[in-house]
């Protein structure tokens, strides 16, 4: 059974034993909640380090090294501790606590990585008076302002009054973070085999108009079997329950809905997600993706623009642009879009071939065939590309060329009804009559729906009986 690993370490002076002496009881007492989420807690205790010579300190950190720390718990009344023999590297400073340095290795990681998770507590019961060291108080009311927004760790900490309200915040802080670590393993375990962000297969259209290749946008969605994407949705409803405040939540709820075509259902959760943290970018992104798969490209468009202010290289949102652009018909407009996302990813075959689209609709074939080209050397069995490069050498007349490329198409995508009656189009043009009517049946037959077609079957068989 796959289980995640909470190690949680403790930082106090001597005055909070009592408080540290109730953790292992906490982590006891929520043994079966970590149980039934495939979750381990382990209370890290610095006094079962092996003795060693050398700093004090600095053998506590060697044994009990702080990037294997997943939890911080720092707890402090009116003493500060014993200065550890050693400077702070941030400001130059001489640590005056053994437990600042501590916060401080911690805090150093959290910058960097967002880890481990800091969790503190300030003890406001009274001090009795022959206990007040006004030194060791002064460095208290220091450390704790330093929380401050503008401080020097700005952060949240609790306060508590005495021992049973200590347990209880513990307990109650820990519970939500089993819980949200288990959201995150959830979201993480299910992708598993089908790649994170992964961009799934695109919708691709079978609708024919050798003058205009449809334009795609790159999708948020991931393959997963169906059952598995509705105990993801069941599990995101009650996350963001238990969770209201947790925008990623929110955002993988919306990933979730996406992952089922329910994208009226998205948009919510994704707006919910940006209401709570205005600068997720993925998020936006992700919000423009459901627009675009609900054809509302113009209210797209401020959805992609939020996510490329916000991240400046992502290409897959200069990409998105583009599409949404084309979308609305404004494709002077797309191409700087497509050519700003294959600069930032050169190796962008989608990219290439809808810059080929959008060059085509302003009827500049002759540029297109190169961004065609490029998309298939970048991504050989790229079957709208190919279909691309047929159109654009048919509209530049050049119809012997043009039917290897739709051949290339209907081999890779022997369903696509417009490759076919692309290519039907390019024989009738040559004389082949006989070709060409074999080749519209097969659209016909694929899609029997569609009347152009039709039509030119009916000119088929005109030619035909006037030969």
């Amino acid at each position: 059974m796959n289980v995640t690993r909470i190690r949680i370490f403790v930082a106090s002076v001597s005055d909070v034993a009592q408080e540290q002496a109730r953790l292992p009881r906490v982590i006891e007492d929520l043994r079966p909640l970590a149980n039934s989420l495939k979750l381990v807690l382990e209370l890290v205790d610095w006094h079962k380090v092996v003795p060693d010579l050398g700093r004090p300190q600095q053998v506590i950190l060697d044994q009990v090294r702080p990037n294997t720390w997943d939890v911080f718990i720092g707890i402090i009344w009116h003493r500060f501790g014993t200065p550890p023999k050693r400077t702070d590297p941030r400001s130059g400073l001489e640590y005056q606590s053994g437990t600042e340095e501590e916060f401080s290795e911690a805090y150093r990681l959290w910058q960097s990585y967002k880890r481990p998770r800091v969790m503190f507590y300030w003890c406001k019961r009274d001090v009795p008076y022959d206990a007040i060291v006004p030194q060791q108080f002064r460095r208290v009311k220091s450390f704790f302002a330093g929380f401050a927004p503008n401080a020097s760790h700005p952060g949240l900490y609790q306060r508590f009054t005495d021992t049973e309200s200590f347990e209880h915040l513990v307990r109650q802080n820990l519970s939500e973070l089993l819980l949200q670590q288990f959201a995150q393993d959830q979201v993480a375990r299910s992708f598993v085999g089908y790649g994170k962000n992964r961009i799934d297969e695109l919708k691709e259209s079978s609708s024919f108009n050798p003058l205009a290749p449809d334009i795609h946008i790159e999708r948020s969605e991931y393959k997963l079997p169906s059952k598995q994407r509705v105990l993801s949705l069941a599990f995101l409803e009650e996350a963001t329950k238990l969770m209201p405040d947790d925008a990623k939540a929110w955002y993988n709820k919306g990933v979730v809905l996406g992952r089922l075509k329910r994208y009226k259902e998205a948009l919510p959760a994704y707006n919910k997600a940006i209401k709570l943290q205005p600068d997720y970018a993925r998020a936006w992104y992700n919000k423009g993706v459901a627009l675009g798969n609900l054809n509302r490209y113009k209210e797209a468009l401020p959805a992609y623009n939020k996510a490329i202010k916000l991240q400046p290289d992502d290409a897959k949102a200069w990409h998105n642009k583009g599409s949404s652009l084309g979308n609305l018909n404004r494709y002077k407009e797309a191409l700087p879009a497509y050519n700003k996302a294959i600069k930032l990813q050169p190796d962008y075959a989608r990219a290439w071939r809808n810059k080929g689209v959008v060059l085509g609709r302003l009827n500049r074939y002759k540029e297109a065939l190169p961004a065609y080209n490029k998309a298939i050397k970048l991504q050989p069995d790229y079957a709208r590309a190919w279909y691309g490069k047929g159109v654009a050498l048919v509209n530049l007349n050049r119809y012997k060329e043009a039917l290897p490329a739709y051949n290339k198409a209907i081999k890779l995508q022997p369903d696509d009804a417009g490759a076919w009656a692309a290519s039907s189009v390019c024989f009738l043009l040559l004389g082949g009559n006989r070709e060409a009517k074999k080749r519209i049946g097969q659209a016909i037959k694929i899609d029997p729906t569609n009347e152009l077609w039709k039509k030119i079957l009916q000119e088929i068989d005109k030619r035909t009986e006037k030969s």
